[in-house]
Parts: C-alpha cells; sequence; structure tokens
C-alpha cells in the first residue's frame, strides 16, 4: 500500500521526536539530587524603591570536594535573565557551606562588576511567583542531573565532564534573588541574604518578609543531612525565621555515585536470617553488637558500637537504619574520628507476646549486621492463699548476707563525637612559561573545610525508694503503717528515677519489679510489679492481690511470723531501665515491724440490740 508523501513525512518526524525522547532519557541523571522546597506566598506590593519582579532570579553552583565539602573551584552564577548594563551591588561570591564554617560577608570591590553566566537552556522556576507558578524540587533537580547542564558546568570550572560525575565532587546549589532594596539592586543568596538581614537587625526583612524568608528560602531544602547540613522537617506554610534560613534553608545538593555504583538500603521483608552483606568499603568500619533480652511491653534500647579506621565527618556522616519488628529506626549524622568507636541506638517498645525475632542494623557503606532478640515475659510465681492455720514449719531467719544479690548498676555512661568546622587556608602555586619564553609563577590562596572532634559525655543514673508499709485495711497499724500484727497486708511503693544529662529520649524509666518475700526465704515464690505511674518518674506496686477480699494492691504476712523491729523485710529487683550503654537495675529492701497478729484485734463477742 503506497501513502501519500505528506504521511510519511509525519511518520519520520514522529519516529525522530520519539528517538530524541528516548536518547535523552537514557543520558539524563548523570547524579542524583537531594533537593526540596517549593514555598509560595502572597509576596504583597512592592515599591520601586524595595521590590522584586518575579523571573528575576538566579542559582549559585558550588563544585566542592565530595568528602570534605571544601570548596574545589569559585562559585558559578546561573541567571535565568541577563543583568547587563545594570549595576549590581554584591558579595564576594562564597558557598553556604564556607559561611557556615565562619566565613564573614565581604562587599565586593566597587570596581568589580557582576558575573554571571546565562545558559542556553533556561533555569527551570527556582523562587515561586503568581507570575511564573511554584518551584518544583523534581525540575531543578532534573535540571542539576543533566548531562547537558553538568557539561556546561564542567566546561566553565576547568574540569571534564567524566571528572565532574566521578565521585570526587559534589554540587552545592543555592538560589540567588536578584531585587532592589532602599533604591539599590542587589543579588544574593538565601543565605547572604540572612546575613545582611542579621546586620541590619531585620530591616530587609520588614520589606520582604514572604518573598525572602519563604518563596527564597524554601525553594531549596536539602531532604536527608548532607555536608554538615541538616534536613529541614518543619514544612513550608510559615515564615521561616532568620536562624532557621541561615542553618537549613537555600540549599540543595548534587551528589555523583562513584563508578557509577548507588547503593541501596535493603528493605525488611528482603531480609534473611544471618544475613551479612559486605561493602566495597568494609575495612572502614568494624560493627559490633550483642544479643539482648527484653520482656515484653517494655520500652527498650537497642544498640551498635562502630569502630573507624578512618576519620568520619558531618561531609560525609554515616546512616544506621534498625530493622526491628517491622518497623524502621533511622540515626543520621553519626561522625567519628580515626581509630575510635561510637555508639548507635534506637529506642522501641517490644510487642506484648513472646517471641525470638531477628533485628537489622544497615550501616551506610557498610554491611548490614544481624541483632538475636529475646523477648520474654516475666514469670510470677504468685503466693498461696494464706490460711490461719498455716504454720511456722522449719523457716529459720535468714541473715542479711543471705539475701539474694544485691544489684548495684546504677549509672551508666556514654559519648557522642560531634565536630566543629573550620576554614583553613591554603595556597597553590602554578608555573607556566608565558608566549616570550619567561618561567611565570602564580600562587592562589585557596580556603577548605576541616573539622576537629570533640566527645560529649553523658551518664543515666536511677534512683529507687522502696517503701514497704502496712495495707490500709490493717486498722490497728501505727507509726505511719511501719509497724503491724502479724496476717495483715502490706503495700509496696517502688519510686523510681531516672536521670540523664542527654534528652529524655535516650532512656526509659524502670518498667518492672520483682518481690520476694521472708517467710518463703527469698526464694520459691514471688510477687511481680505492676506499673501504677509511666515514664522516667514511675512507681511500680504490688499487682491486685485475687486472694484480697477487696481485690486490692496487697501481700499478706503469714500469721505464724515472729515479732520483732524491722523483722518482716521485702526484697525488691528494678529492672528494664534501659540506656544506650545498657539496662540499670537496681534492688532494694525495706521492713515493717511485726507486733502481735490479726487474731489480737478480734474476738467473738455478742452484739447488744439498741
Amino acid at each position: 500500500m503506497k501513502y501519500p508523501k505528506f504521511v510519511k513525512k509525519i511518520f519520520i518526524f514522529i519516529m525522530t521526536m520519539i528517538f530524541i525522547n528516548f536518547v535523552s532519557y537514557h543520558l539524563y541523571a548523570a547524579g542524583e539530587g537531594n533537593v526540596d522546597g517549593g514555598g509560595s506566598g502572597n509576596m504583597g506590593q512592592g515599591t520601586h524603591e524595595n521590590q522584586w519582579i518575579p523571573g528575576d532570579e538566579g542559582v549559585r553552583v558550588t563544585v566542592v570536594n565530595a568528602e570534605t565539602g571544601s570548596t574545589e573551584f569559585d562559585p558559578i552564577d546561573l541567571s535565568r535573565k541577563s543583568h547587563i548594563g545594570k549595576s549590581i551591588h554584591h558579595f564576594e561570591k562564597e558557598c553556604k557551606l564556607t559561611y557556615l564554617c565562619g566565613k564573614k560577608l565581604s562587599a565586593a570591590n566597587s570596581n568589580s562588576s557582576y558575573l554571571e553566566l546565562i545558559p542556553n537552556v533556561p533555569l527551570p522556576v527556582i523562587i515561586s511567583s503568581n507570575t511564573y507558578g511554584k518551584s518544583d524540587p523534581k525540575a531543578i533537580k532534573s535540571y542539576f542531573t543533566d548531562n547537558g547542564t553538568l557539561s556546561y558546568l564542567a566546561e566553565h570550572v576547568g574540569i571534564t565532564f567524566d571528572e565532574l560525575v566521578s565521585g570526587q565532587y559534589k554540587l552545592v546549589l543555592e538560589p540567588i534573588i536578584y531585587f532592589t532594596y532602599d533604591g539599590r539592586y542587589y543579588a544574593m543568596t538565601a543565605h547572604e541574604f540572612a546575613l545582611y538581614d542579621t546586620l541590619l537587625n531585620g530591616k530587609m526583612r520588614e520589606k520582604f518578609k514572604t518573598t525572602a524568608y519563604k518563596n527564597l528560602a524554601y525553594s531549596m531544602f536539602l531532604e536527608y543531612p548532607e555536608l554538615g547540613v541538616g534536613a529541614w522537617t518543619k514544612g513550608i506554610d510559615n515564615i521561616a525565621s532568620i536562624s532557621d534560613t541561615l542553618k537549613y534553608l537555600g540549599i540543595g545538593i548534587i551528589h555523583f555515585k562513584q563508578n557509577g555504583i548507588i547503593e541501596e538500603i535493603p528493605e525488611q521483608n528482603d531480609i534473611k536470617d544471618n544475613e551479612n552483606i559486605e561493602s566495597s568499603n568494609k575495612n572502614r568500619l568494624q560493627i559490633s553488637t550483642d544479643p539482648y533480652t527484653y520482656r515484653v511491653d517494655t520500652d527498650v534500647i537497642t544498640s551498635i558500637e562502630l569502630y573507624s579506621d578512618i576519620d568520619i565527618t558531618p561531609a560525609n556522616p554515616i546512616s544506621v537504619t534498625f530493622y526491628i519488628d517491622g518497623n524502621s529506626y533511622q540515626i543520621n549524622d553519626v561522625v567519628i574520628p580515626a581509630k575510635e568507636s561510637q555508639v548507635v541506638w534506637c529506642k522501641w517498645h517490644t510487642p506484648d507476646t513472646p517471641k525470638n525475632i531477628t533485628a537489622y542494623a544497615k550501616v551506610t557503606g557498610e554491611k548490614t549486621v544481624s541483632i538475636p532478640i529475646v523477648i520474654e515475659k516475666l514469670k510470677e510465681n504468685e503466693p498461696p492463699d494464706p490460711k490461719a492455720t498455716d504454720v511456722r514449719g522449719n523457716w529459720k531467719v535468714v541473715k542479711d548476707s543471705d539475701l539474694p544479690i544485691e544489684y548495684r548498676e546504677n549509672t551508666l555512661s556514654w559519648t557522642k563525637w560531634y565536630t566543629v568546622a573550620r576554614l583553613v587556608e591554603y595556597t597553590i602555586t602554578n608555573t607556566y612559561t608565558d608566549e616570550e619564553g619567561k618561567e611565570v609563577i602564580e600562587t592562589e590562596t585557596k580556603t577548605r573545610i576541616e573539622y576537629d572532634f570533640y566527645k560529649n559525655y553523658y551518664t543515666a543514673s536511677l534512683s529507687v525508694n522502696f517503701e514497704l508499709i502496712a495495707d490500709t485495711y490493717c486498722p490497728t497499724a501505727s507509726e505511719n503503717r511501719k509497724r503491724m500484727g502479724s496476717g495483715y497486708g502490706t503495700n509496696a511503693f517502688v519510686k523510681c528515677r531516672m536521670t540523664t544529662s542527654e534528652s529524655s529520649n535516650a532512656v526509659t524509666g524502670a518498667q518492672n519489679a520483682i518481690f520476694y518475700f521472708p517467710e518463703f526465704t527469698y526464694e520459691t515464690y514471688w510477687r511481680l510489679g505492676e506499673l501504677t505511674e509511666r515514664g522516667l518518674n514511675s512507681i511500680l506496686e504490688f499487682k491486685n492481690n485475687k486472694y484480697s477480699p477487696f481485690f486490692s494492691r496487697t501481700h499478706f504476712t503469714p500469721i505464724w511470723y515472729p515479732d520483732g523491729e524491722k523483722s518482716y523485710k521485702v526484697y525488691v529487683q528494678v529492672v528494664d531501665a534501659w540506656t544506650p550503654a545498657g539496662m540499670l537495675q537496681v534492688s532494694k529492701t525495706d521492713a515493717v515491724s511485726i507486733s502481735k497478729t490479726v487474731l489480737d484485734d478480734w474476738h467473738i463477742g455478742e452484739v447488744l440490740e439498741k
């Protein structure tokens, strides 16, 4: 069948476009983007003296060392429109990372013109506006991971495309706003705007509150921590503060995987028991862990210890993801100096039924280690129903030296590394021969970021106050319920207080207690405590006694128990107060004095009629 020529032309055109799109798709994404954003708001009315015209925007691109975050080349400012012929006030170009290390704002020489590049492929919308719409982080990522853009940037910094995407470098992106303030025309990144606004005591914020601290600040921020800058997690609905803008906002990062290797963090259902996934950097870290035994329905902490052969800095920190019983817990920004170690932990709640599980800890760039966990239910051997006919038998008084083991693990400590970044100046010397054959030596002073490591020391302490007193249903108790007749019940109050120098999220309160009694020589039978108050200041009491006529929280003393000063001594072991360094447990004793019996308080008599 023959087709008209114009049909053939249309067919060829369609196939050509499909081919171009196919090629473009497969050339896309030499890098990956850590960029989020999109804040927008009503910018209000501006004046000629103080105004921003939508679309007058750009992006500062800085090629930095992937390992340290140090600036490797002079930053490049890309603009959406040309500013030729305009007098622009600006600062010496610096990267946000450099400012975060203490670099001060420095006004550019009045004789130096502002240098910008206008890419052949226009920038996507960077700052949201009613005119151009909302900025799209996906579009920004796409633009700066496109091979064409990356080749363009590589050419202008003086390296090859292959070098740029080799994994040796990262791109730091910062939104730029061009605006008029007090009649002067400025070019500033979001970070520079906030720094300069600080020097002016917030006067620019009065004029550009929404434009600068919503549209500009939220145009880029990190989805996850990188190069020492934290992720922004507070949303984009409110006007940002100057401090938040300086610390978190106005930055995106493009990174490249070395040799094209992309590391995937496994999903829990993809992990098999005893799996041990080795990485290409397996000698960088040593990971150690111990098996754990926990109780059901308990807040606990699971830890691993990382030992590093090299410096792990904020430029490339470690992330650890724990996969435990169907949930995952991620800990970011772990830093460790060479030849040192760091405990990394997560807090979680055990299920309410006993089981054995295998937890996993996935360390970025390393391996997945398994953590055996036994979750048990504390066994209670409840004493039998006390009778008036119970006898002493061959029972003998137990000496204090024969009491169960005394637990005094009431304090544990751990440490956490942190860093302080600083700028270090260094000189590069270049030697070449000029056109006249003379040797020329040029020196250039640059700065790099280095990190000093410091250690925070943390402790957690558990204090326990155990009070044993006569039951409220003992009418003849005296001496603040510390003296009673045998055969009556006792109440127990175990008041636990957990204190820590770290955040409260790093520890749990005491959550379980086991009571042992002298009539059973602290063996054979025991009771479990029940939490009546939870938290770091917890209280444990006897469980409700099924043999009590009032179903009260009591333990009955045997009617045969001999009289004596503080002779009825109860022992309690308090457990399950967890810290990153392990479990705290404390044992205590308290006693009541026994004087006479319950039978001495009762007699059979005639009830007289009124």
